[in-house]
């Protein structure tokens, strides 16, 4: 059975979204899968190569610099 467009029914964007407001959600939607693991953060962490602080600001909607702009 094949699917056609019509079928998707997408809610046409209204605008595109800012920077900030991406970043927040991203750091949301992280947050909850985190919760649902249920591992502690100081175990998650260093296995994203993050500390603890920069797992907390990317849930808190901020952006991490990467090694890139610190050389």
């Amino acid at each position: 059975m094949s699917m056609n467009r019509s079928s998707l029914h997408l809610a046409p964007r209204r605008s595109t979204p800012s920077p900030l407001v991406c970043a927040r959600l991203l750091g949301q939607h992280i947050r909850a899968a985190r919760r649902r693991d249920g591992r502690p953060l100081e175990e998650l962490a260093p296995g994203a190569g993050l500390t603890v602080a920069q797992w907390e600001g990317i849930e808190a909607g901020q952006s991490p610099c990467a090694w890139e702009c610190t050389a």
